[in-house]
């Protein structure tokens, strides 16, 4: 019987945090500290009381910051692999290197897992709203299918996605009412081999021959085919870790979770 529930995690931290200017110029932007302690120690806490026990970092930029991670700041009974790019991939080659060579996944018969961006914060609270979703779907219904977390739209500058009946309808469309907050819950047959060829042939903003970009090369043809769904974040509770006045808001985020 095919095993449902998603306990790992793959956090995108391999970012070079271009936007923070001299903040991120010797931290990557993830391991910034708040309140004494690294952003991402406080998001994998967080991670942990939703049920997340294993994680995978995808490093890049001052890969070696992350190092002693594990020991210092990994929640307990939690497991961490780190995959380090050797040169920027995108966020949807980093996630094709990490199910590449993680030995996690290549040891772990797991058909669930977790993504999203390390340098953001999500409405976790919506996660067992999500992962409920996988009960209400037969193995056919759902192979290659993908869970994407909205929310309601913050800027009116930005583009976003069409959202009908759960279902999503596009991508990148100006005036939308949702933005994708990042964060995802794959089935593992959703990155296939003959749609990544394509992505990487059809991309448009390649620095190499291997990067891909998850939102730009993978997402608008997925959308196509009626199999993506998301979940609307009525607390609108995303941040984006961009810019500076992302530290005037973090406050409030953990004191909500850890008083």
């Amino acid at each position: 019987m095919t095993q449902k529930i998603a306990v790992t995690m793959i956090l995108l931290v391999g970012g070079r945090g271009s936007r923070l200017g001299d903040l991120t110029k010797d931290c990557p932007k993830p391991l910034l500290p708040f309140r004494g302690k690294p952003f991402l120690a406080w998001k994998c806490e967080i991670l942990a009381q939703q049920g997340i026990k294993h994680f995978i970092f995808s490093t890049g930029y001052l890969a070696s910051a992350f190092d002693d991670f594990e020991k210092q700041w990994l929640p307990e009974n939690c497991t961490l692999e780190i995959i380090t790019e050797n040169q920027p991939l995108g966020t949807g080659g980093a996630l094709l290197n990490v199910l590449n060579n993680s030995t996690h996944f290549k040891y772990k018969n797991l058909d669930y897992f977790w993504a999203g961006n390390g340098d953001s914060f999500w409405n976790v609270d919506l996660m067992p709203e999500l992962q409920s979703r996988l009960e209400n779907y037969n193995e056919s219904e759902i192979l290659c299918e993908m869970i994407d977390l909205c929310v309601k739209r913050v800027r009116p500058d930005q583009s976003g996605v069409l959202l009908e009946n759960q279902h999503l309808k596009n991508w990148n469309v100006q005036n939308a009412e949702h933005i994708n907050a990042g964060l995802y819950l794959f089935h593992k047959d959703f990155f296939n081999k003959l749609e990544i060829n394509d992505a990487l042939e059809k991309s448009k903003n390649s620095r190499n021959s291997k990067f891909i970009s998850l939102e730009a090369d993978i997402m608008p043809q997925k959308v196509e085919t009626n199999k993506v769904l998301g979940l609307i974040d009525q607390k609108n509770l995303f941040l984006d870790f961009g810019t500076p006045e992302f530290y005037d808001k973090v406050g409030a985020i953990l004191d909500k979770y850890f008083g």
